[in-house]
Formats: C-alpha cells, structure tokens, sequence
C-alpha cells in the first residue's frame, strides 16, 4: 500500500493545547519539514535543541532532522558536516545506520571514494541486518568502478604507424590498420585512419580504395549523409569497374537509408550499365528485396529472396534463405517463417547464420507466447561467436523471464547482454529497460532509475510509455513525487491497464506531496473508471486521509467509514479508525468520535493508538466544557494504561479541568502530582505554572510567590527555574510592584546568568524602571538587551522602547542615531522596514523634511507589500500633500487603499477625501468621504474625521442640512470629549 504515515496525533494535540512546551516546539518543526520549509525546519529544530530537558534520542532526532533538511535545500556540505557530528555525538542512537548511510551516498556524491567506503564498510559492520546493506554493498561497488583505469591496448599496426621515419610503407600500415578497425566493427576509429591516410598520402596507391572503404564505414557508422558525399567523391572513378559498382552499390543502400528511393534506384541503374557480374546481378536483386522489407512490402520482399534463394547455391542464395524467413516472420506468418528457417539450419548447420536462425525460432516461439520452447532455442545461443546474436539472445531471454516474473534471472540476462561491445542502440535500450524494470521489483531502486536514465527518450526505438511508467513508479519509491509525476504526465496512451496505474502512481504522488487536492481527484478518478479493481476501498481510506488532510472533516468521516465500516480490508489499520475518531470529532460528531475511540481500544488493546484515544476522549470533553467527564476519561487512561507516555499530561489536563470547575484545590491536587510523580516531565514547568496561576486566580499572589520560592528551593537543579524564576518577576509587575519585579528579576539574572532568559529579563527590569519613572536605569537595561539580543522580538521591543523614551526627552538625535546604529545589525527586513518607519518620524518632528522623504522613499522602494510599506506610503502621500504635489499624494494614496482594507486603508481614504477638499474640488472629495464612512465605519478615528470633513464640504456647497447630519453623525459616538466641542461649535455656526 503507498502511503505516508500522517504525523503522529498526540505532537499536534500537545502542541494546540498548551504553550511554551518543546513538544509544541519539536511538532512546529516536524510540520514545516514535511511542509518541505527546511529553512524553518531547521530554524525550529535548533531552536528545539536549546530548549531545557530534552529526551536524548528526541535530540538525537532532532539533529537528524536538521541534516536532512540541509539536504533538502541541497545544501550537501552543511548536510555532510552534519551528519558527521551526529556520528560523533550520539554514537548509540537508532539514527546512527540512517546517518552513516547518507554519509556514504554523499560523499561517494562529492567523488571522495575512499571515505564512502570507508563509513559504508563501517555501516555493514556495525549494523550486519541493516535495511541499507544491500544498497550500501552496491555503493561500495560503485565506487570500485569509478577509480577503475581503462588503458587501450596497442596493436601492431599501430606500431608500425608511429614508426614512420623507418617505414617504407607507412600507408599501407595505415590502411591496414583502419582495415583492422573495420573488420573489428570499430568504424569510427577505422575512418580517423583512412582519413588519415588521404591527408598525408593522397598519391598512394591505395588512395581511391580508401575512398571507398571511407563511405563503407560511413553507411555502417549510420552516417548515411557522409556515406553518400565520400561514395560521390570523383576519386572513386579510378576504381577497377567491379569496385566502382560495389561502390555504388553501397551508395544505393545508403540513398534508401535517407529514403530517398529515386536515387537509390538510379545509382542501381548506373550498376546495370556498367555490365555488372551475374553475381552483381544477384546483389543488386538481393538490394531491391532488402528495399521492399525496408518498406514492410515483407511479400515482394519474401518473393525475391526466395527466387535468389532458388537460383543457385552461392553466399546470396544462402543468405536469401535466411531472409526469406525473415520476411515472414516480419509479415507475422511464424509458423512459415519457422519452417524455412529449420529448413536453413538442415541445409547449412555450419553456416554464420546458424546461430541467427535458431535466434529468429526463438523470436517466433517468443512471439508465439511459446515462452518454453522459445527459451530452449535461445539457451544455444549464448556462448555464440556472433556479438549480435548473443547480444538479442540475452535481450530476448531477459524478456522471457521477465514476462515470467523472475526478476533475478531477467536482470542477469540483461546485464550480460549490456557488457557485450558495439550493442545496437535498440538492444542497448531494451536491455536497460527490462533491466530498470527487473530492478524495480527486486527494491534496487536507484539502480533502477540509473538504468533506465540511460535511455534517450527522444530517439529510442522502445515503448516510450512503457518506460515513462516505470521511471515514474521508481521515482515514486524513491521518494521524488514531483518526479514520478512528471513521468505519469508525460504518457500518452489510452491502454486501460496503463492508465489504472498511472491513476494510482499518480495519486499517491500528490498525496505524499501533501497536494491533497490533486491526489483527491485522482483517486476519484480510479474509483470511478475502475469500481471493480480490488485497490478501490484502499482509495476510499486514502481520500478520507486527503479531505483530513485538507481539513475537510465532514468528507474524510464519509470516506472512513466506507473504507473501515463498510468493507472488512482495513480491520486492521488502527491508525486510520484512530483519525476516523478525530474527523468525526472535528465534524462535530463527538459522540460518535467517542464511540470509535473506546472500540479501537476494545478491538486494538495492544495498539500504539490505544492510550492516545482514551486521552483524546478526555481532550473532546474537555473541548465541550464537559470537565468532569473529562477527568473521569483522564482517571480511566491513567488506571488502564499505566506505562502510556501519556500520563503526565493526563495527569496535567485533569489539573485543567479542574481549573475549569473553579476547583483549584483539586486542580492543585492534580498540578502536585505531575511534579512529584514524573519530576523528568516536560510537564513540570506546566503544573507549577498552573499551580500559581490557581493562587493568582484567587487574588493570592502572596501564596503564588511563597509556592515559586519553595519550589526552587526544593528543585535547585531543576533545568526550568529561570523560567519560575521569571514567572515571580512577572506576577510582582502585574501586580504593578515595580521595585519587587526588579528585585526578582535581578535574581534571574544574577543566578541563572547562563540562561536564554537574561534578555527578557532585563527588558523587564528597563519597562519596571519605565513605571517608576527611572528613565536613566531604564534606558541602560533595554541597551543591554539590544548589545545581546538585537535580533530577537526582545530586543526589538527593546529598541522601540528605548526610542520612545529618547523622543519623550526631546532627544530626536538620540534617537536618530540609536535607529542608524542597530539597523545594520538586524537581520529581518520587516523589521528593519519598521524601524525605518520610526526614524522617518523623527526626522518629521525634527523639522528634517528632506531626510524624512529620503528614509520613506527607500521604505516604498523595497515595495514589499508589508505593513510598513503601505503605511510608509502614507506618510509620503501626507507630506507631498503639505507641498500641494496633489497628483503624487492621490498615486500613494490610491495604493494603499487598493492592497488594503483595515485601519491603515481607512487612514489613507480619509487623506484621499483631505486631498480634493484641499484643491476645491468639493464632488470628488465627498464622494471619497462617503467611501470612507461607508467602508471604515469600525476604525473610528478616520471614520470620525472622515464624517467632520464630509460635513465641512457640505458648508462648502451651502449644503447646511446634509453638513449638521454629518455632525450630528460624530456626536452620536462623542458626547463629551474634545471632538464633541469641536463638532458642536461647528453646528453653531450653521
């Protein structure tokens, strides 16, 4: 079955019920790494190393995650030193054989052979039962291949080449040698020395015999273009007749090659006018019946060669023979074809063909579907001394086994057939293809996808959808969706069987992508066009997943119940009724929801799900506000499963629930017990917070402190006590005892001067000094801050806090100069677009137009959408508005009211209606004050101004009765403030 295991219910649950936990933390992280957000991923992960108490293998985890989030950014250096560390710092860890085998995969990647070896030979030592040993034996071969030296043997006649200062026929040595190549099928080779011997010999002897061969090579080498230009060449004229028509008669071919027949058929009449041999005679018809089996007329093409065949007993008739059982074999008459062909095999056992004739039985058997007899025929033939009969002997054989199912037989053929020189392009792709698709079924994936890659696509001769298919389901177990589904894409055939499975392939790929949607559709699809395949009930529970998924949970409950309730396939898939049970909660269908919870307990007792659904049956109560039922389900998880992970936040959440009652004494109770009982929790910090927060809650912060203090004292190596710590600070500062929360949060920082929290703790002190009117300390302490933690939201509050208290002693340089000296220290751009914002406004008040124009103008430059772009463009539309520059007020202005539609909108359509009032132009201006008050009636502030300017138009155009409505309008909502006064000297004037 493909699928994706969903992530695992009690990380999500924890991390949305309560906050500041790591299993919040360590759930965000995860989440962003199947998101594919590795940047984040990693950001998260740190963040969840540096938290207190972390469980080893939980760390362990973490880093794991980490390095493969490298890898999923592409970033292998970073991945390698990664996963390196990881080796070193947890060397017992369940992660390690994972760790050690990307190691092996990346460094054979980055080419260090000795060192993939190495941690791969490491990896099968320590792990002899390892998932990856099989791979990783296949990479430590890979690597033996990549540092293999080739050499090139040297024959004599190379010799005899170099040596051409003491040889006297060193042309003849060339010719020799390219003749060599030729007879060896090494054509190419063979032409770089018959073309090295007209360049450097043209008068020699041989000059016009290279011509020819030249052209030979060429038709071999398929270069039909070249054949036809070097057996065109006027040399070939100083031929003997006999040569010059065997030229021609290669020319011939060559123009049949290029299809172009009418000069095949007139250079065969320039054969016939040089009155050519009887054998010629035969040559030339065995040429017009090879034209016809080119041009599939197999019929005329048979009749031809069985009339050479029938003529005499030379090398044509023999060989006409042979293809007169060709022809039949093409024309798909096998039994004929097999008769001649067993005729030949009777009449000339010794010829060259012999071989080829029992191949062609076997090929006729295999086609026949007589896999049997075609396989006997075939065995013969390969210790044959023919390459190309060995070579489609293999292919064929592979085939056959294949067709059969035994993929290690067929991958063994195919790779026999693959070592063989001067494979035909055709064989090549077919042995790679039967190859890829062995290696597919025997789980060798990647070298599956290695061999079939190694197929042109573009100019293969093989089924093209055949091997589209199986790159996609390759790339789909190797985990590279977007791959697969490109491949599945990219098939265009209408075969039922096919289209099923690419369907399927394709589904699965979206939804292992977490392309929900997509997926969804696909497996729709498969249900309808195939309602009778044995996989639809499996589409039904991935199509519930997909709707959970997209959080569609009245369609997922649908599909789940099909898939579980309906058919008995899944009987056992204690997951899938596990997110059964939290569809139907999520759908509102609690009760049922409950009902599937307490079953998968029943039917499932051993299952990993079976504690997490007696505490997700307590979270659903909870939910509901029905707290003591949940407290009874918190009880019945903790008495029925008294090993679950589960208990301390069983024990916490009933706690809340009796937090929830107003029961703080037994919430207390409950918050005790998570200490005591499991002091090793993450937990822990929760139940304490809970426990004060009960004495906060009753007005007993007195009680709140004493428990804090006598919690510290008692747990001095509890790794959380900065945060209580923190936590004492912080009830002493809502209580606004100022003095008290200094003293406590010098504590933290005096004792705990290691922690996370010394940053926040000194903001804390600099805001308690801000209370107590202590602007010196104040100032000192949010400096501090910003020296440490610039980059973080303290110390960013830092930094707008210490500006506002600069700007409140009219210290604008000061401020100014604060924002020009931490801009270049932060890192975030938001943020530095804000403080941009901040210092522009200084610069306003400073009187300092220019700086302040040139300061937002780099704001709107960056036109980055973001809050302080938009709010910068207002800023810029007020002040080109005080110069009277109406048209590029309205063009910022009208920006910002098109890309937003909260209070920063209404503020901007308010200066819109302020900008025609100021140019007169009272009709555009009131037709914008209506948008404003009919839009941004919750923003009161604009809304307000908006209703006095509409009514100040109004007075413009005499319009008393509309402009005292508009006033009257604002009075409604301000009685008796300054606006009220304001409004009503207007009326008075009326």
């Amino acid at each position: 079955m493909k699928f994706l295991t969903l992530p695992i219910f009690i990380i999500i649950l924890t991390s949305t019920i309560f906050s500041q936990r790591q299993a919040d933390l360590y759930s965000k992280a995860m989440t962003q790494f199947y998101e594919g957000d590795y940047s984040q991923a990693i950001f998260l992960f740190y963040q969840f190393n540096y938290s207190s108490e972390i469980n080893e293998e939980l760390f362990a985890s973490s880093n794991i995650y980490i390095a493969e989030s490298y890898l999923g950014l592409e970033q292998v250096d970073a991945a390698i030193s990664k996963f390196e560390s990881f080796l070193t710092q947890f060397p017992t860890s369940n992660f390690r054989e994972l760790a050690q085998y990307r190691l092996g995969n990346l460094y054979f990647e980055k080419k260090l052979y000795d060192r993939s070896r190495e941690i791969l030979i490491s990896l099968i030592e320590e792990f002899p039962f390892s998932d990856y040993l099989g791979s990783s034996y296949h990479l430590i071969g890979e690597t033996f291949i990549e540092e293999n030296d080739l050499t090139k043997a040297e024959e004599f006649f190379s010799t005899a080449v170099s040596s051409k200062n003491n040889n006297r026929f060193v042309d003849k040595s060339i010719y020799s040698l390219a003749n060599l190549y030729e007879k060896k099928g090494n054509y190419s080779e063979a032409v770089k020395y018959y073309d090295k011997l007209l360049g450097y010999y043209k008068n020699s002897d041989l000059a016009a015999l290279t011509q020819l061969r030249i052209g030979v090579c060429y038709y071999y080498l398929k270069e039909y273009d070249n054949a036809v230009l070097e057996l065109s060449d006027p040399l070939i004229q100083e031929l003997p007749i006999d040569e010059q028509n065997e030229a021609d008669y290669i020319l011939a071919n060559a123009f049949y090659k290029l299809r172009e027949f009418n000069s095949a058929m007139e250079t065969y009449k320039r054969i016939l006018s040089n009155s050519p041999s009887s054998e010629m005679l035969d040559r030339i018809r065995y040429g017009l019946a090879w034209i016809h089996f080119q041009q599939k007329k197999y019929n005329d093409a048979f009749k031809l060669f069985r009339l050479l065949a029938d003529s005499k007993e030379d090398s044509i008739a023999v060989k006409s023979l042979f293809w007169a059982g060709e022809a039949k074999r093409y024309e798909g008459k096998y039994g004929e074809s097999i008769e001649i062909h067993r005729r030949f095999a009777k009449l000339y056992p010794e010829h060259p063909y012999a071989d080829r004739v029992k191949l062609n039985i076997g090929m006729s058997k295999f086609s026949q579907q007589s896999f049997t007899e075609s396989e006997e025929s075939l065995l013969e033939l390969i210790n044959s001394g023919d390459l190309s009969t060995k070579a489609r002997a293999y292919t064929i054989l592979g085939e056959i086994n294949l067709k059969r199912e035994n993929y290690k037989s067929a991958s063994q053929y195919f790779e026999r057939g693959l070592l063989l020189p001067e494979l035909s392009t055709e064989l090549r792709d077919r042995c790679n293809l039967g190859l890829g698709i062995s290696q597919f079924y025997m789980k060798r994936h990647l070298s599956a996808i290695s061999s079939l890659n190694k197929i042109d696509v573009n100019s293969t001769k093989i089924d093209v959808s055949n091997l589209k298919f199986y790159k996609g389901e390759i790339n789909f177990f190797l985990g590279n969706y977007a791959d697969a589904i490109i491949n599945y894409n990219s098939i265009n055939n209408s075969d039922p069987l096919l289209l099923k499975n690419i369907y399927y392939g394709k589904a699965y790929s979206y939804f292992n992508q977490k392309e929900f949607s997509k997926a969804s559709h696909y497996f729709q699809q498969f249900i309808i066009d195939f309602k009778n395949d044995k996989r639809v009930a499996e589409c039904n529970l991935r199509l519930a997943d997909c709707n959970y998924g997209m959080k569609q949970y009245g369609k997922a409950s649908i599909y789940y119940e099909k898939a579980l309730v309906n058919t008995s396939n899944f009987k056992d898939d204690d997951r899938s009724y596990f997110n059964y049970a939290q569809a139907l909660f999520k759908n509102g269908s609690s009760s049922k929801a409950i009902s599937v919870l307490e079953n998968l307990q029943l039917n499932f007792p051993a299952s990993k799900y079976a504690d997490d659904s007696q505490y997700l049956i307590g979270w659903i109560n909870f939910q509901e506000g029905k707290f003591e039922n949940a407290i009874q389900s918190y009880n019945l998880l903790i008495e029925n499963y008294n090993q679950s992970l589960l208990l301390p936040i069983a024990q916490y959440s009933t706690g809340d629930s009796y937090f929830n009652l107003g029961n703080y004494s037994s919430a207390v109770n409950s918050y005790q017990k998570v200490i005591s009982q499991f002091p090793n929790s993450s937990y822990v910090y929760d139940a304490v917070n809970g426990i004060q927060y009960c004495y906060i809650i009753q007005d007993k912060q007195g009680d709140a402190i004493t428990f804090l203090e006598n919690f510290i004292d008692k747990n001095p190596n509890y790794q959380g006590n900065d945060k209580i710590q923190l936590k004492k600070g912080e009830i002493y500062y809502s209580s606004a005892d100022y003095n008290a929360a200094i003293r406590e949060y010098d504590l933290l920082v005096k004792n705990y001067s290691e922690s996370p929290l010394v940053p926040e703790a000194n903001y804390w002190m600099g805001k308690s000094y801000v209370h107590l009117n202590n602007a010196n300390s104040a100032k000192g302490f949010f400096r501090n801050v910003i020296n440490r933690s610039v980059n973080t939201e303290i110390g960013f509050n830092s930094i707008l806090e210490l500006g506002k208290l600069l700007r409140t002693e009219n210290n604008l340089e000061g401020e100014i100069e604060l924002y020009n000296k931490v801009q270049p220290n932060i890192l975030d751009q938001k943020r530095i677009a804000e403080i941009k914002f901040i210092k522009a406004q200084a610069f306003i008040d400073q009187g300092n137009i220019a700086e302040a124009y040139a300061v937002l103008n780099e704001i709107v430059d960056q036109r980055d959408g973001s809050l302080f772009y938009h709010k910068a463009e207002i800023e810029l539309g007020v002040l080109e508005l005080s110069r009277e520059n109406y048209e590029s007020s309205l063009f910022l202005l009208e920006d910002v009211t098109k890309n937003r539609e909260d209070d920063i909108a209404a503020q901007a359509q308010y200066y819109i209606g302020l900008n025609y009032f100021e140019q007169d132009r009272m009709p555009e201006a009131i037709t914008e004050l209506i948008k404003a008050r009919s839009l941004y009636s919750a923003f009161d502030e604009w809304y307000t101004k908006s209703l006095i300017l509409l009514g100040d138009c109004y007075v413009k155009i005499n319009d008393k009765a509309n402009a005292a409505e508009m006033y009257k309008a604002v009075l409604k909502r301000h009685k008796n403030n300054q606006i009220a006064k304001e409004v009503n000297k207007k009326l008075s004037q009326l």
